[in-house]
């Protein structure tokens, strides 16, 4: 909804005190009938600074008619200095339109631009993807 509104959220989901700081890299992503997006997590805080930190990916139509939607994230709790390797598998329904009329859930196919960030208002790594149409039950 605030994407949709172009409003700028005064938290954005992954915001948080983590007291250690972190890097994304190593983004990838495969589409096709699925989605999975894989990236590396790594703790760059000092010493003995252990710290939780998500690892976001969202997705949007390339062409820029879809509205940015967070699809998948993971928590990760790392050491100072460990890096750790994360895939999410993403569900196809949350990038697709409920059909009410056939109470089916329908992908467009199209090429999909994944970001990858530390907070939804902070991206560091975009990956594009191409996702088959399809039509899911719900």
């Amino acid at each position: 909804m605030v994407a949709a509104q172009k409003l700028t959220p005064l938290f954005p989901f992954g915001y948080g005190l983590s007291y250690t700081s972190f890097d994304y890299g190593g983004l990838g992503a495969t589409g096709g009938a699925t989605l999975t997006v894989s990236f590396d997590v790594r703790n760059t805080g000092p010493a003995p600074r252990q710290g939780d930190r998500p690892g976001l990916c969202g997705a949007a139509t390339a062409d820029g008619h879809g509205v940015a939607r967070l699809v998948g994230w993971s928590k990760l709790d790392l050491r100072p200095g460990e890096t750790r390797h994360v895939t999410i598998s993403v569900d196809p329904r949350l990038f697709a339109s409920f059909d009410s009329a056939a109470n089916v859930w329908q992908v467009a196919a199209g090429d999909y631009a994944i970001t990858l960030g530390a907070s939804s208002a902070d991206a560091s790594a975009t990956a594009n993807v191409h996702i088959n149409a399809s039509t899911i039950k719900p």
